[in-house]
């Protein structure tokens, strides 16, 4: 049993060229991993969905690139990020968590097993 959730959303993605606003997702939290992706809407299109799978919409909040048929993935809203850990480690017991591998694979918290690739 997994204790990370993701729950899919409906937004779609609008592109915008020029120079944009500040927003709460181009400072990076303290939980941030590398190849985050700034500014995404839940439920638009991605395909990082193999490796650097994460991101943050612009009000902060943390989401994953997921694919259910391995050909194209979209934004969900994810569990809060607790940084880089190794696979196999152990993670937060009795907390819903996510976190990336050092080589960008993105992990989820299993129990009794430690950080395991996911989602």
């Amino acid at each position: 049993m997994t204790t990370v959730k993701f729950a899919a959303g409906a937004a779609i993605a609008s592109l915008t060229l020029g120079v944009a606003p500040i927003s709460a997702a181009d400072v990076p939290d303290e939980t941030d991993v590398p190849g985050m992706t700034y500014g995404v809407e839940v439920g638009a299109p991605c395909s990082n969905f193999h490796r650097y799978i994460f991101g943050r919409t612009a009000s902060g909040q943390a989401v994953a690139c997921v694919s259910s048929d391995g050909s194209s993935g979209n934004w969900v809203l994810s569990s809060p990020l607790s940084g880089v850990q190794q696979i196999g480690t152990p993670c937060p017991p009795g907390q819903d968590a996510a976190a990336q591998s050092p080589d960008g694979v993105g992990l989820m918290c299993v129990i009794n097993q430690g950080w395991q690739p996911g989602p």
